[in-house]
């Protein structure tokens, strides 16, 4: 009996000193200022004072994306500005997260929505999801909206965003899931449950 309750101590002791091998951090590679576009990184230092991280530099489908991060004064936030260029063009559509020192989701997000003023249309005229997935494993995201429509796109580096700029009628990512290179799904994120 003595022998058998040793085991099964030796037995979890093991799989519990492996299981932080097996449970590695995300570890975030930095994109070098030179490899990032002039006119992105003037648009990031309106927003983001110096030190600023580039953490993903990426074309998708058409469009430059590129990930910022900060750390505020004396380290009290952080900061993750998402900038978007077609053609050379800054896409005005606010795109960021701001967080306290203590984050440590893997998995965060926002969804926003632009609405045109100057038009005498009902609704917005683009729609965005962003965020990121501290995991290994993630390797695309699906997100569906309101309407049904479905959008995909890259994780790079933990980073991804989803858009949509020309949007008829009125409509918002309601979700969003992150999937591995197999389409098994990783992480699920909600409209009813965004990060505060």
């Amino acid at each position: 009996m003595k022998t058998r309750r040793r085991l099964i101590l030796l037995v979890l002791l093991a799989v519990a000193l492996a299981l932080p091998a097996c449970n590695r951090g995300f570890q975030q590679a930095e994109v070098a200022p030179g490899d990032i576009p002039a006119e992105l990184r003037e648009a990031a230092a309106r927003f983001l004072p110096d030190p600023v991280i580039w953490r993903a530099f990426y074309e998708q489908e058409g469009y430059d994306i590129a990930v910022a991060y900060h750390t505020g004064s004396m380290g009290r936030f952080r900061q993750w500005l998402w900038r978007v260029f077609h053609e050379g063009q800054l896409i005005h559509i606010d795109h960021n997260i701001q967080a306290g020192l203590l984050l440590t989701e893997r998995y965060a997000w926002r969804a926003s929505e632009e609405v045109d003023h100057g038009s005498t249309g009902a609704g917005p005229n683009s729609i965005a999801a962003y965020g990121w997935a501290w995991d290994h494993a993630a390797h695309r995201v699906v997100g569906t909206t309101a309407q049904g429509r479905t959008f995909e796109g890259r994780v790079v580096n933990g980073y991804w965003l989803l858009l949509d700029c020309d949007v008829r009628g009125i409509d918002r990512f309601e979700t969003v899931v992150v999937e591995d290179a197999e389409g098994k799904v990783l992480h699920s994120y909600d409209r009813t449950v965004m990060m505060p």
